[in-house]
């Protein structure tokens, strides 16, 4: 942590130098205390509830003939014992340098899948405490986040959009082995309609490996009084624990019903693998947040996730972990915590 504070100094002191930049620190700190169940009942305190906890610093500056250079580094924090929340990485979350203008904006580094951002765009749940998608009955071909990436977001055009990635694996290996990853997305938004058509695939990384694709149809209505959202998603030749590779059929679906000065989630998601007997695994989430102010919510999440005879998923957080659990065990989890957005 240390290595950051210098970071975001530097970046600061930058600020000073290149007034004509634009440079905004931002944040989230979001911890929770859980009881949770799965091959045994525990309590515990854990960083990252509805999002990981992080701080960032975002950066641009106006350039000639209508472009714009943007940066964005963000590092992720484990509040529960203040330690990267990344993997170990300094810049673990985003770390990426671009251009934006009339055609477009271009951007390289690690940056968020096209793959990750349609799921949480119409997951009820965030992609945080209660979804579907954390705890992997939905999954995320390529990841939430992918290193060496380009990233491509077409210019404006009304109500439709759509962008394109590639990531290459520098692996070393042929084109066509590398564990590269490419993905589009495109979304129709008119008004309280939001409908979105993604499709991602990771390359194999050996002769003998497949490669990994998926589909997904996902959208979102504001009927006024409350919001329905959701998705199916049809995965190709995902690795199994057995060594063999299966098709699955996935879908997430929720609901956000305002209730004074809070808001109650309600959700779940189901997956199984094509062909496969005890491969379903389904899940249920209940949530209420409330709302201080603008910046700070409490919120509470109450989940049970019932494995098939074959799966063992589990139900983690954003950033936090669910129980250990065998195949066919139930895992359930009552979630209390508090989100600042700063």
């Amino acid at each position: 942590m240390p290595k950051v504070v210098l970071m975001l100094a530097g970046a600061m002191l930058a600020c000073a130098v290149h007034a004509d930049s634009e440079v905004t620190l931002y944040g989230v700190a979001d911890a929770y205390g859980a009881w949770q169940k799965g091959d045994r009942s525990e309590l515990k305190v854990d960083s990252g509830g509805l999002s990981g906890s992080n701080v960032g610093v975002r950066a641009s500056h106006d350039l000639p003939h209508g472009l714009k250079a943007v940066a964005v580094v963000e590092a992720g924090i484990d509040l529960k014992n203040g330690t990267s929340g990344a993997d170990g990485r300094t810049w673990g979350r985003q770390a990426y340098v671009g251009l934006s203008g009339e055609l477009g904006k271009l951007t390289l580094g690690r940056q968020y899948t096209p793959t990750f951002n349609a799921l949480d765009c119409d997951d009820a749940f965030q992609t945080g405490a209660g979804s579907a998608i954390s705890s992997a009955i939905v999954t995320t071909v390529g990841g939430t986040r992918i290193d060496n990436a380009i990233a491509y977001e077409l210019p404006d055009m009304g109500d439709y959009h759509a962008n394109l990635m590639a990531a290459a694996a520098e692996s070393g290996l042929g084109s066509d082995r590398n564990g590269s990853f490419v993905s589009g997305s495109v979304r129709y938004a008119p008004g309280k309609l939001g409908v979105s058509l993604t499709w991602g695939r990771i390359n194999r990384l050996a002769p003998a490996d497949m490669a990994v694709e998926s589909l997904l149809l996902a959208g979102i209505y504001d009927f006024g009084s409350f919001s329905l959202s959701g998705g199916v998603q049809g995965v190709r030749h995902l690795a199994s624990g057995d060594g063999t590779y299966v098709n699955r059929t996935e879908a997430y679906a929720g609901v956000h019903v305002p209730m004074g000065s809070g808001t109650v989630w309600l959700g779940g998601g189901t997956g199984a693998s094509n062909g496969v007997h005890d491969s379903r695994a389904t899940q249920a989430s209940a949530a209420y947040l409330y709302a201080l102010d603008g910046n700070t919510t409490l919120y509470g999440v109450l989940t049970r996730l019932d494995n098939g005879r074959r799966t063992a998923y589990t139900v983690d957080t954003a950033t936090g972990t669910g129980p250990s659990v065998s195949p066919g065990i139930a895992a359930s989890a009552l979630q209390l915590g508090g989100h600042y957005r700063f």
